[in-house]
């Protein structure tokens, strides 16, 4: 179990930057097989922080190291404590399995204050429909009112509302 883990505030080209910044990487893992997770601040103002978690890499379907990957994003979400969340799947394919439900379920689930947070995905093509489909089973879609986009821009409007709602 070969997992590396990156922390502080690093502006993508390298050099330390201020958390205001449109696009910080602040947390990174990455494992020996087909993952990283990159984790960025989007947004930071007065009205809150909007959390990037951004799966790279192929699905495995046993997932070796699914315990960590839940513990580096509790650990994530405790620390910089986002008031929303984006689900960035643009870089990662994903079929099936129930293990990505987890991974997503975890930033949202605000359990201190016990509310959940305003969360939306972005992914295209087959990883897409797949992510659609395992979270429309059931309740989940209704629970925690999760939406599936293919554009950035569109699921950061959708987080905005969605968090000046709450």
């Amino acid at each position: 179990m070969d997992a590396t883990t990156r922390h502080g505030l690093k502006a993508e080209g390298g050099g330390e930057v201020g958390i205001k910044s449109a696009r910080v990487l602040i947390e990174q893992m990455k494992f020996e097989r087909d993952i990283t997770i990159d984790v960025n601040v989007l947004e930071q103002d007065p009205r809150g922080t909007i959390l990037e978690i951004k799966f790279i890499g192929i699905h495995d379907h046993s997932w070796p190291h699914g315990k960590e990957i839940y513990d580096f994003l509790e650990t994530v979400v405790d620390k910089y404590k986002p008031d929303a969340v984006l689900f960035d799947y643009l870089q990662y394919q994903y079929s099936y399995g129930n293990e990505l439900g987890a991974t997503i379920l975890i930033p949202i689930m605000d359990f201190k204050q016990k509310s959940l947070r305003p969360c939306a995905i972005i992914a295209e093509g087959p990883t897409k429909n797949s992510i659609q489909s395992l979270i429309d089973e059931g309740i989940t879609q209704k629970v925690f009112n999760l939406v599936v986009l293919t554009d950035k821009a569109e699921a950061l409007e959708h987080l905005k509302n969605e968090h000046s709602a709450t």
